[in-house]
């Protein structure tokens, strides 16, 4: 009995090989779009409160240290009223702060005796901005291109939609480049609890409250990449390293036992994140000694954020601090 025989249409074959490489073609290309729109500027962080969203955009998803954002806060009335709600830094309707994911507070130096147990003591107690443990980052602002005033009521207009457009720099405090790192978006809008805050303020020209106005607060968050460009800005941690290598702090830390040092304070001061303080921001670094019947004394060091050189002051006990 002979074999079957069986034809095969090359024309089809051909047909059917060509659809397949089409097909692989296709799928690469839209693989690629997808992650090319992933790398792409957009939306952040998106907030919901009944019928009011907030959503914040930025015009690149990495910014290298020290370079500008364009961040578009977008508030949406889907209700069926106007509603009131609280201004925010210069103006704005929505305040959106940037907060630098912490760095490591591993020292590169190899420390010995008081001064390591010190420093040991400082990592495990200290306190950043706001009582975060160290190394806590101060928060810094969008703002807007000109400044407005803060503290005001404003409205949204029912089925309306508000963008405000504003400018953030990666950077800690002016001048101050941030690190390279995942940076934390936080957005706030302050709805008038209610939706109207006429009966809330007096009249005049300057309405002021009469009382507590009740809020509620839509948040959002997201997050934003720092790439590392140029930025020379010394660490938290390479602060506390300068000013222990500093010889006055040293002989000033070894005028009391270990058992008075009762708290440490570090922290980036300037004109943008210490309210009154018109000085060159700076690392502070604050260590504060004290002891059931004895007076209370601390040191106060400014740590320059480039170059690392400390100015230091002790105060002369009693303290009045």
């Amino acid at each position: 009995m002979s074999e079957p025989q069986v034809t095969v249409n090359r024309d089809s074959a051909d047909a059917v090989r060509s659809l397949a490489l089409v097909l692989a073609v296709a799928a690469i290309l839209v693989f690629t779009i997808v992650l090319q729109r992933h790398g792409e500027a957009g939306t952040v962080a998106v907030g919901q409160a009944g019928d009011i969203s907030l959503e914040v955009g930025v015009d690149r998803p990495e910014v290298a240290s020290g370079q500008k954002v364009i961040v578009t806060a977008t508030v949406t009335n889907n209700s069926g009223s106007a509603v009131d709600y609280l201004l925010q830094t210069c103006g704005s309707p929505v305040a959106v702060d940037f907060v630098p994911e912490p760095p490591s507070m591993k020292s590169t130096e190899s420390w010995q005796g008081v001064v390591a147990q010190f420093r040991q003591f400082a990592v495990a107690n200290g306190k950043g901005p706001g009582g975060v443990p160290v190394p806590g980052l101060t928060p810094t602002a969008a703002r807007p291109e000109s400044c407005g005033e803060e503290g005001g009521i404003a409205s949204i207009d029912a089925h309306s939609t508000l963008k405000t457009a504003l400018v953030w720099s990666a950077e800690l405090a002016p001048g101050v480049e941030a690190p390279s790192g995942r940076v934390r978006v936080e957005a706030e809008l302050d709805l008038i609890d209610g939706g109207s805050a006429t009966d809330e303020v007096a009249a005049g020209d300057n309405p002021t409250p009469i009382r507590p106005i009740p809020l509620t607060s839509l948040t959002a968050e997201g997050d934003l990449q720092v790439t590392d460009g140029s930025s020379k800005t010394i660490s938290a941690s390479q602060a506390l390293d300068a000013v222990l290598a500093n010889a006055k702090f040293d002989e000033w830390l070894s005028t009391r036992p270990v058992d008075t040092w009762s708290g440490v304070n570090i922290y980036m001061t300037g004109p943008d994140t210490t309210p009154g303080d018109s000085r060159p921001p700076a690392w502070t670094v604050e260590v504060f000694r004290e002891a059931e019947g004895a007076p209370r004394d601390f040191s106060i060091a400014r740590v320059n954020p480039t170059n690392g050189t400390v100015s230091l002051d002790v105060c002369a006990v009693p303290c009045d601090r």
